[in-house]
């Protein structure tokens, strides 16, 4: 079988801990696994369904794949020259294709290192006048090979199983980490780096309070939130757990000084706020915060043109809000 967990980090630790993940558990790794191609997905959904013993599990995925493959079918399918493609990085459009190969032949020239994520959207090609006037009717994301990964958007779907955690595709899997809060990780994926806000006791936490509330949470809700640097700014966001390794920024430039020494000043931060709390007073915690707006703004002024929307509102920042995103 493929890897369930992409991090050779947490593979390593779950064996070491001898954890193991119910069939369940295995098909929603699956299925949120965005290295795999829908093929490859298909397939080894299709060996857990002929072994186990989960018989509502093996109905969900009879029934995934039966609508996939119909999906699929209906995606490719232009004959009569009645859809566009569109090859697109959320409203950023490169390209128009007739056909839906076209479009996947094209994807081959991307450079997926500086990219990390593209979809193909299909639109009625009566009454089009743009991406942006128009509603696509379905679309699939691409992974790093330049393959379909998942489908994104059906409109014509019955039923939206995407945000049902009572499916496979969405429930939630707990997976333990040896990660703690400040910790500077890789996305093995993307190559992104980050900092992490939350460890193995907050979603221990968060599972026991959804529990006593009866909540049902996502797949992406039982992974770990972090804040990542990117476009003039602190991203907070969820982060694929998964994916996830232990990292240092690599220092070869000067850029990626700058970079780490911003990086190397928000996991202080976030250390011994929610860490070490009793070992720094609010005046420390102050400086911890001038010290990221300082390396922040550092790491932007030469990285960001002055034409750069972004720029002046880093350059102009004076609380650590004004540099913060929240996504969450």
């Amino acid at each position: 079988m493929i890897n369930l967990i992409p991090s050779k980090d947490l593979r390593d630790y779950l064996k070491e801990i001898n954890h193991t993940f119910t069939d369940f558990e295995k098909a929603t790794l699956i299925f949120q696994n965005r290295f795999l191609n829908k093929n490859q997905k298909h397939e080894e959904l299709r060996k857990i369904s002929q072994t186990t013993s989960n018989q509502e599990l093996k109905k969900q995925i009879q029934e995934s794949l039966q609508y996939e493959n119909q999906f699929y079918k209906d995606f490719f399918e232009n004959n009569e020259e009645k859809y566009i493609y569109t090859v697109q990085k959320n409203h950023e459009v490169f390209a128009y294709f007739k056909y839906c190969q076209e479009a996947l032949d094209f994807i081959k020239y991307f450079d997926f290192n500086k990219i990390k994520s593209l979809e193909i959207r299909k639109y009625q090609k009566q009454g089009f006048i743009s991406e942006k006037e128009n509603r696509y009717i379905t679309a699939v994301s691409i992974n790093l090979n330049g393959e379909i990964e998942r489908i994104l958007h059906d409109q014509n779907a019955k039923e939206n199983r995407w945000f049902n955690t009572d499916y496979f595709e969405e429930h939630y899997v707990y997976i333990p980490s040896y990660f703690h809060k400040g910790d500077c990780v890789r996305n093995v994926r993307t190559n992104t780096f980050s900092i992490l806000l939350e460890d193995d006791q907050d979603l221990l936490k968060f599972l026991d309070t959804a529990k006593k509330r009866g909540w049902k949470p996502h797949f992406v809700e039982t992974t770990y939130k972090g804040y990542t640097l990117k476009d003039g700014y602190w991203e907070l966001s969820f982060l694929n757990l998964s994916e996830l390794e232990l990292a240092r920024i690599p220092i070869s430039s000067r850029k990626q000084r700058l970079l780490d020494r911003a990086y190397e000043a928000m996991s202080d931060y976030i250390h011994f706020k929610y860490v070490n709390r009793h070992r720094i007073n609010e005046d420390g915690l102050e400086v911890m915060e001038r010290n990221i707006l300082k390396t922040t703004r550092d790491y932007f002024q030469y990285t960001l043109k002055k034409e750069d929307p972004n720029f002046q509102r880093v350059i102009n920042a004076q609380e650590l809000e004004d540099v913060i995103v929240d996504l969450i």
